[in-house]
């Protein structure tokens, strides 16, 4: 044991010091348990359903702002178009996706 008023003495035995990287939460979640905490919080949450109408709604919004832009003869006017083709092809799809109960589109 060193004198307490020895400052030119070093340690025999230098205490360690706190090693490297982030210490250790006392809380701290493994990868599966957070994995198997959100399995269960989705399994709580009740399913997004998204009906034809409101996909209709959310096309129509988006046509009207794409056809505007079609029209205004911008820089932007052909890739409008390219999207006005790709929501109309998108519409047929969820309709079919709709129509024939398929578990994946």
């Amino acid at each position: 044991m060193k004198d307490s008023n020895d400052n030119l003495t070093i340690e025999l035995f230098p205490s360690a010091g706190r090693g490297r990287g982030r210490p250790k939460s006392p809380n701290s979640l493994s990868n599966a348990d957070r994995q198997r905490l959100h399995r269960e919080k989705m399994r709580q949450s009740p399913p997004v359903m998204v009906t034809l109408s409101d996909f209709e709604e959310f096309l129509r919004r988006e046509r009207a702002g794409m056809s505007e832009l079609a029209s205004s003869g911008s820089e932007y006017s052909d890739k409008a178009r390219a999207v006005l083709d790709y929501f109309s092809i998108l519409e047929l799809r969820f309709k079919a996706y709709l129509k024939n109960g398929v578990s994946k589109p």
